[in-house]
């Protein structure tokens, strides 16, 4: 969350930065993307997915290149997601909220070349959500901003 004392300790402060999050290799790090300092003693909520395993990708020949234009997109407007043209067959999508709410969950088939398929956006909240695709055992993940 972008809340200093999550807990709900009186005081709190908004950071109004993006927030990124890293492991170094033996630790977790917690920053601010764009390397704005946090104030001295804050604390963070990180959410992680139970049912989804964490850890290193070491291969990157199972990741799929996805963008999504335009991001971050109107609430009324639908995004168009790119994919190398290498993936084929059924594609799994899914849009998810950052608390895990599945938003959209569907596949469509991708023919071998085309590079971009529409996505209809519901009526959702502004935020931040995830978007999940899944080919042929190979996934990849961007986010999306719903302004």
């Amino acid at each position: 969350t972008q809340v200093y004392n999550p807990g709900g300790n009186a005081g709190g402060k908004y950071n109004n930065h993006n927030v990124g999050v890293r492991f170094d290799g033996s630790s977790w790090i917690i920053y601010n993307e764009d390397k704005e300092p946090f104030d001295t003693g804050c604390g963070f909520n990180v959410l992680f997915y139970a049912n989804k395993p964490t850890g290193i990708i070491e291969n990157q020949e199972n990741l799929i290149d996805v963008k999504l234009f335009p991001n971050p997109v109107n609430t009324s407007s639908n995004v168009f997601l790119t994919l190398d043209p290498n993936v084929s067959g059924e594609v799994n999508l899914k849009l998810m909220s950052l608390s895990g709410v599945s938003i959209i969950n569907y596949s469509f088939n991708k023919a071998s070349g085309e590079t971009q398929h529409e996505i209809k956006l519901p009526k959702i909240a502004q935020g931040v959500y995830i978007l999940e695709i899944e080919n042929k055992g190979k996934i990849g993940a961007q986010k999306l901003i719903i302004q």
